[in-house]
């Protein structure tokens, strides 16, 4: 399998990238802490549903007088064309990780503790 601790390593420092230059100064506040290497589903599960499932650390940042802290967040990984291959393949999925120096490929949940984001 190609989701591993370097896979995961990569996508913590591009969604940190990202979040530092989103539009929106609460998502600009956040950055990514560490990507846990997902316990893997069975292949078919996985390309069935086009998404993997795993956990991710985010500091939601701090606002003026209040300190929010680090939180475990659910972290699903929307698999798209190339990476739904890429996975079949055996095949890196770094290169599927968005370029995009926006957060236009994440979404995040701060109440429901939940971050989306969409590989290429």
């Amino acid at each position: 399998m190609m989701i591993d601790y370097e896979f995961c390593e990569v996508l913590e420092y591009r969604i940190s990238e990202s979040l530092s230059n989103s539009e929106n100064i609460e998502m600009r506040r956040c950055w990514c802490d560490g990507v846990f290497v997902p316990e893997m589903q069975d292949v078919f599960s996985i390309t069935r549903l086009n998404n993997i499932k795993t956990k991710a650390w985010i500091d939601e940042g701090k606002i003026k007088g209040e300190e929010r802290g680090q939180f475990e967040y659910e972290l699903i990984i929307k698999l798209g064309e190339k990476s739904v291959h890429n996975f079949k393949k055996d095949l890196s999925l770094n290169e599927c990780i968005s370029k995009s120096k926006t957060d236009d490929w994440i979404l995040i949940d701060i109440k429901q503790k939940i971050v989306e984001i969409q590989l290429d």
